[in-house]
C-alpha cells in the first residue's frame, strides 16, 4: 500500500500557538482563498516523497536511523515572513528561520540521499528553511494578503530541533492530516568529525 509522506521537523507548542495567533489569525481577517495549516500541524518539511511504498517507509526509517542518529541537535530561531511566487499571485507563505540553517540544509541533504536510495526523485529547489502557514489558491486580493503578511511578525523565537519524522500525509477537504510514523532522534554527538 502506497502512503503519501514526507519527512519533517515538529515545532514546539508555545511556538505553534504563537504562529496561530499572531499570523495566521489576522491573516484570515483578509478575505482571500488561502489553505492554512493548522496549529497542530505547523511543521518544517525536510523532504517531500509523495506516495511511496509502505514496506519503503520502514526501509527509510532505517537508513536514516543509521545516516542521521548522532547527528546532534540543530538551533534555530524564527525569523520575518515571506512568500514564494510573485507578489500579486503568492503560491505559499511562510515564516522564516535562522540560526544553524546550514546544518538543517545537510540534515536535510543527508534526508536526501536517504530517499534516492528508495528511487524518491530528488528535490528541485535548493533547500530553503522555513515554515509553511498556507497556501494561496487564488490571486484574490492578493495584495491586500501579502501587505498584511509583511506586517505580521512575532519576536524571535529559538527552538531546538532534536528528531525528525517520517510522516503521512492524508489530504481532507478541510485541510491535510498529518500522522507521525517513525521518529528518528537526532541525539549525541555531532556530524563533523
Amino acid at each position: 500500500m502506497k502512503i503519501r509522506s514526507f519527512v519533517a521537523v515538529d515545532l514546539p507548542e508555545p511556538l505553534r500557538r504563537l504562529i496561530w495567533e499572531k499570523i495566521i489569525t489576522p491573516l484570515k481577517g483578509i478575505p482571500a482563498k488561502v489553505s492554512y495549516v493548522r496549529e497542530e500541524s505547523l511543521h518544517i518539511t525536510l523532504k517531500f516523497m509523495g506516495d511511496v511504498e509502505e514496506a519503503d517507509l520502514k526501509r527509510l526509517y532505517e537508513l536514516l536511523t543509521s545516516s542521521i542518529c548522532g547527528f546532534g541537535e540543530i538551533f534555530l530561531m524564527t525569523e520575518k515572513t515571506g512568500y514564494f511566487g510573485a507578489r500579486n499571485f503568492p503560491q505559499v507563505l511562510w515564516l522564516g528561520l535562522t540560526g544553524d540553517t546550514g546544518r538543517l540544509a545537510l540534515l536535510a541533504e543527508k534526508i536526501e540521499s536517504a530517499t534516492k536510495k528508495l528511487g524518491v526523485g530528488r528535490e528541485k529547489k535548493k533547500f530553503l528553511p522555513h515554515i509553511t502557514i498556507g497556501r494561496v489558491k487564488s490571486a484574490q486580493n492578493a495584495n491586500f494578503l501579502i501587505a498584511k503578511l509583511e506586517e505580521s511578525t512575532i519576536q524571535p523565537f529559538q527552538f531546538v530541533v532534536d528528531r525528525v519524522f517520517i510522516k503521512q500525509s492524508i489530504l481532507k477537504p478541510q485541510g491535510a492530516l498529518y500522522n507521525n510514523l517513525y521518529e528518528i532522534p537526532l541525539k549525541g554527538g555531532s556530524d563533523e568529525k
